[in-house]
């Protein structure tokens, strides 16, 4: 299961550590800090089909982030510019899944295709 977990950094500031724990091993296997500003809050994640990693919606809402099961970056998906608030991402087999807030419209990315379609 991955989760973020707020945490003071070095110096003190809070920042935002997405964690992957591992009900086998019972403790956490990878950790990474992906930023320390108050909108990684927003962050939303899900497992790829592969079972080992994770996409996260970037901070600022313009990409996809693929990172690997050691949580380091593996990839991106860029998101077209017509979504203005993505929200999710949802993963159904090789599809994803995500919404725009901005105009309640439904959008699907075929991870096979490397590409956008708009769903209504």
């Amino acid at each position: 299961m991955s989760f973020f977990v707020k945490k003071p950094d070095p110096e003190g500031r809070p920042s935002y550590v997405l964690t992957v724990y591992s009900l086998a091993a019972g403790k956490a296997v990878a950790e990474r800090t992906l930023t320390d500003s108050e909108q990684s809050a927003s962050y939303s994640t899900a497992w790829m089909p592969d079972g080992r990693s994770i996409l996260a919606l970037d901070g600022d809402g313009r990409r996809l982030r693929v990172l690997g099961p050691d949580l380091q970056d593996a990839g991106r998906i860029d998101l077209p510019d017509r979504i203005k608030e993505p929200s999710g991402p949802v993963v159904v087999g090789d599809k994803v899944l995500l919404v725009d807030r901005s105009t309640q419209s439904l959008w699907r990315f075929s991870l096979e295709k490397k590409r956008w379609a708009r769903i209504y």
